[in-house]
């Protein structure tokens, strides 16, 4: 698969993700996906930041890029104001 439709399934998923509670207040803040030196150790990353006034619950949100899936496990959240680095 290509680098560049790999990237756009990534930011797609990503955007369906999201788009599924319109009320959501975390968002997409920094994304990594090839840091150029990328030596297949987890050289991509990206960080979710909660802007809202309360802490958000991304349980069970599901994050890929078409080859790999992570899956946020039960109890996990984001404090208020707070950043989640993936």
């Amino acid at each position: 698969m290509n680098l560049l439709l790999k990237h756009f399934l990534y930011f797609l998923s990503i955007s369906v993700l999201f788009s599924s509670n319109l009320n959501a207040q975390v968002f997409i803040n920094e994304i990594t996906p090839d840091p150029g030196n990328y030596d297949g150790q987890g050289g991509e990353w990206t960080e979710l930041y909660n802007s809202g006034a309360s802490q958000a619950d991304v349980s069970c949100w599901v994050l890929t890029d078409g080859e790999e899936i992570i899956v946020f496990p039960s109890g996990t959240v984001i404090p208020a104001g707070g950043y989640m680095l993936i």
